[in-house]
């Protein structure tokens, strides 16, 4: 019976360790801000305040890609 518990919270634990690691299921706290950086051209998202936003080039300086309000 302990061998069955200790196998039984070991694999949760690997599991948990994976999902925490891999960063599935972990909801951040930081919002998309207006010309903060991101990385996938054309992606949309919302922010704090669920007005929608859009990863977009620059307008100005080096045309990186920065969340824009739509």
């Amino acid at each position: 019976m302990r061998v069955r518990n200790s196998l039984r919270t070991g694999a949760c634990m690997g599991i948990l360790t994976a999902i925490v690691f891999s960063g599935v299921g972990i909801a951040s706290a930081d919002t998309a801000r207006p010309g903060q950086i991101c990385t996938r051209p054309n992606a949309r998202t919302t922010d704090n305040r669920g007005r929608p936003m859009q990863c977009l080039p620059n307008t100005v300086g080096n045309h990186s890609l920065v969340w824009q309000y739509r």
